[in-house]
């Protein structure tokens, strides 16, 4: 019988896709849907799911990583989850995803939008920087959640990828991946378009703007009435304006945030992503302008 494999995230490193293209069309797994688990593992009553037919187990949560809703807490709930899997699943094999912090920030700032949110891009990294808001850079410290796990599962049984790799040759990437783990999947039959689509530059801001006539269930933010009808027409339904070529290009980070907080993000992650190069054989950070 094979180990179960929990896929913990990051967040924002295509972990929507993995859930809705890519695990529920494995033959040989039994794929234990999100939803089901995240709210559960830590209750002192949850009881592990078993492996039926003697298929893996595959569990796959980006909230694993310790935030919940981007509420980090100091890391409180990353050490009891961490603690939790280990007592139900001893065997996991552990896999985790890292994206560059900076294009992390611009993805995370992208989803608030889509929620619901008002605040510029400059705002809320300032707020961030600031420590105003739950969510804090400490959670982007990738060396500290890699060296967590491999203290708790061992060094042996947490595997690490670059959410980049993935993203420049997805085939070739899920191709390798699926014979490493010895998933049974058609690739040829992969739906690997995004489902996740980053906005372009204009829809993104005009979706902001829109975003004052609806409540929604996003903290911090601004609404002055609200009319849940522009959401819904809006931003549930952005793909479809996505395409039109009058919103123009997708964002980069420097359309974004200032040079001055860009700087700051820079030398914040310096240290701890030199780690990632000395202790964890990443060296292909590099090539992605993680900061360093």
């Amino acid at each position: 019988m094979y180990n179960p494999v929990i896929h913990i995230g990051y967040p924002k490193t295509g972990t929507t896709w993995f859930s809705e293209s890519y695990y529920s069309k494995i033959k040989n797994i039994n794929f234990l849907p999100p939803e089901l688990f995240l709210t559960q593992i830590t209750e002192p009553c949850f009881k592990a799911p078993k492996s039926d037919n003697n298929m893996r187990l595959v569990i796959h949560h980006p909230e694993l990583t310790g935030v919940r809703r981007f509420i980090w807490d100091k890391g409180i709930q990353r050490n009891i989850i961490a603690n939790s899997l280990k007592k139900h699943f001893p065997d996991a094999t552990i896999i985790i995803f890292l994206r560059n912090q900076l294009d992390f920030l611009t993805s995370a700032y992208i989803y608030y939008v889509r929620k619901g949110g008002t605040y510029t891009p400059v705002t809320i990294l300032d707020m961030i920087i600031k420590g105003e808001l739950n969510f804090t850079l400490d959670y982007l410290k990738y060396n500290e959640t890699i060296e967590l796990y491999e203290s708790i599962f061992g060094k042996n049984n947490v595997h690490v990828y670059l959410f980049e790799d993935f993203y420049c040759d997805t085939v070739t990437f899920i191709t390798d991946y699926s014979k490493r783990y010895n998933f049974d999947i058609e690739i040829e039959h992969i739906n690997f378009s995004p489902v996740n689509e980053k906005l372009c530059y204009r829809l993104m801001s005009y979706m902001r703007i829109s975003n004052y006539f609806t409540k929604a269930d996003t903290p911090f933010k601004t609404y002055y009435i609200n009319c849940n009808w522009i959401y819904r027409n809006i931003n549930m339904k952005y793909n479809k304006f996505n395409k039109w070529k009058i919103f123009g290009n997708k964002p980069e980070t420097t359309n974004l945030f200032r040079p001055d907080q860009i700087l700051y993000v820079n030398d914040y992650f310096r240290a701890s992503n030199k780690e990632l190069q000395k202790n964890f054989m990443l060296a292909d950070i590099l090539k992605y302008n993680y900061p360093l």
